[in-house]
């Protein structure tokens, strides 16, 4: 009889334990589904909703950093037609790397999808043709390079299988691009042409200008320069780097170094080289970063790659207020030079000659280390957001042309 007692108490304490271990567990699954539910859970429908149909999340009481949503309103969505965009040339890097500011070969901006298609030299037939949107980035910089252009736009605007075609046309530095400016009524699939250089015909029916921006041909990088680098004290007041043309302008700015530029950086050629050694860019790269000012004097154009590459660096670009020769506007015109630049107030030093260096090297030695580290982020900022600007315009344009 004892021993049936002790049987049974031995089950009893069993089956409770048993019990206990269940309600524990039972418990525990009750409180992790209401930890997942609670993390995990959705604003209703008719909540705000942020960029691309994303909810908004409130931010815990933790500072994070805040960014600025796109300032065009998308007209498309994510899964509208992508947009290719093919280049033959350096100036599609610039579009793509430092103007979209894409890594890989796709981008979304403001709802729309981008492609991005580089082959440099290539001509109409050598690649397989993207259909739909399409926007083709051309150098027809000189006579020769024209004559494939032309090729590609006979081939471009007759194809059936493209809806809607913009063009980047890299054109003379004369502006002297009556072949492009020809298309100025057509109407079949070619909705808007941007056009570098200070052309007449941009703001004109389907003309708009475009920034000529950094040599990507020749290497200059794309990485963005570090706040460190521009809150320290340069080694030069100013710098130039090129070369020098007889009967020009150089002439005179060489005059000017000879004279007041003691503190300048200056290494010059008297035979242009189309191309860039590793180290012969590297040392570019340096000057620039470590100069107050650079001067950029004119060649056959005052819009030149160096402007670019200074703001990129945070060094002033000097450059003169005056044209180039051919047909593009000029300083008669309070708009010209440079109208795309000025139009966005570019923070430029600007010279009618270069016997004014003497006082702008002067200024500068009286202007504190504090003073030239704000207007360095200021010219940083200023580019960055010029950049940004050119993006929202390239896409609001496709917005609304395209069909």
């Amino acid at each position: 009889m004892a021993r049936m007692k002790l049987i049974h108490r031995i089950t009893f304490m069993l089956l409770a334990a048993v019990y206990a271990l269940a309600t524990l567990y039972a418990g525990h699954q009750l409180y992790m589904y209401w930890v997942v539910q609670s993390i995990g859970q959705q604003p209703p429908n008719d909540g705000p909703r942020g960029v691309g149909n994303r909810p908004v999340i409130k931010p815990a009481a933790v500072n994070l950093p805040v960014v600025d949503p796109p300032s065009i309103t998308p007209h498309r969505t994510a899964t509208s037609p992508a947009v290719h965009i093919v280049s033959t040339t350096g100036a599609g890097d610039y579009l793509w790397r430092h103007i979209l500011g894409a890594e890989t070969n796709a981008l979304t901006l403001s709802g729309v999808r981008f492609l991005y298609h580089h082959g440099y030299g290539q001509v109409p037939g050598a690649v397989s043709m993207p259909t739909g949107d399409v926007m083709v980035v051309l150098n027809a910089r000189d006579d020769d390079k024209i004559s494939v252009s032309q090729l590609w736009l006979a081939s471009l605007v007759q194809n059936p299988n493209i809806r809607n075609l913009i063009l980047i046309i890299l054109g003379k530095e004369n502006c002297e691009n009556s072949w492009i400016t020809s298309y100025r009524n057509d109407n079949r699939n070619l909705r808007a042409v941007f056009l570098v250089y200070d052309d007449r015909a941009a703001g004109h029916g389907i003309f708009h200008q475009w920034p000529l921006g950094v040599a990507t041909y020749r290497g200059f990088p794309a990485n963005e320069i570090a706040d460190s680098a521009l809150r320290t004290n340069r080694k030069y007041s100013c710098n130039f780097l090129g070369t020098v043309y007889g009967n020009s302008s150089r002439e005179r700015l060489m005059a000017s170094l000879g004279e007041h530029g003691a503190r300048c950086y200056v290494k010059v050629r008297y035979q242009w080289l189309p191309k860039e050694r590793p180290d012969s860019m590297s040392e570019y790269v340096d000057v620039l970063r470590n100069s107050d000012l650079t001067l950029c004097p004119i060649g056959r154009n005052p819009e030149c790659y160096r402007i670019y590459e200074a703001l990129a660096l945070g060094s002033v670009p000097v450059v003169e207020n005056r044209s180039g020769i051919g047909q593009c506007g000029n300083q008669s015109e309070a708009q010209y030079p440079l109208r795309l630049l000025k139009s966005y107030g570019a923070p430029f030093i600007y010279v009618d000659d270069w016997g004014q260096l003497a006082d702008i090297l002067s200024r500068e030695d009286r202007m504190s280390p504090d003073d030239k580290v704000v207007r360095r982020l200021n010219v940083v900022s200023w580019y960055r957001g010029f950049r940004r600007k050119m993006a929202d315009k390239l896409v609001g344009v496709l917005l609304n042309s395209f069909h």
